[in-house]
C-alpha cells in the first residue's frame, strides 16, 4: 500500500494509463478490421 501523500497520484496515473491503452487499442484495431486476412 502506498503512502497517503502519493496515493492519489498513483491512482490517477493508473486510470489515465488504462484509458490511453483502451484508446490506443481502438485506434489500432479499427483500421486493421478492413485489411484482408
Amino acid at each position: 500500500v502506498s503512502p497517503s501523500s502519493v496515493r492519489g497520484t498513483y491512482d490517477s496515473f493508473i486510470q489515465i494509463a488504462t484509458c490511453l491503452g483502451i484508446i490506443m487499442a481502438l485506434f489500432i484495431g479499427i483500421p486493421s478490421k478492413e485489411t484482408p486476412g
